[in-house]
């Protein structure tokens, strides 16, 4: 018997690879959510956010930014939950490991409604 072992494809080493980031508009208040999926990877990648090239991380993190793993780690998601001027920007999802490393960049742009030029509801 060989002491080969013969692992399934998914086992073998491999440089991360990333879905492409969606740019996303959200009006002012609203919740923003990038979702930032590990299409391959191996060993697991190390996924980090930036925004505007700084990353999204201790002090440099705002409270307003969670980030979470889902799908066992195979998505990062960074949730703004109420998005404001201040958050639109680059945000890039980098995913590192041993092998290589890649990023996905998308903007995220915020619409005031208050000051936004179509007339809302509220007027009488």
């Amino acid at each position: 018997e060989s002491v080969r072992s013969n692992k399934p494809d998914n086992f073998r080493q491999a440089e991360p690879k990333l879905k492409t980031l969606r740019s996303v508009t959200v009006e002012d208040g609203k919740k923003t959510v990038f979702k930032c999926e590990i299409l391959a990877g191996n060993p697991a990648p190390n996924v980090k956010w930036y925004k505007n090239g700084k990353e999204l991380t201790g002090k440099n993190k705002p409270k307003s930014i969670k980030i979470k793993k889902k799908k066992q780690g195979k998505i990062s998601e960074l949730l703004i939950r109420k998005s404001t001027e201040a958050d639109a920007g680059l945000y890039t999802c980098e995913a590192v490991n041993s092998l290589g490393k890649t990023n996905t960049t998308a903007n995220l742009f915020i619409i005031n409604t208050a000051t936004s030029t179509t007339p809302s509801a509220k007027t009488s």
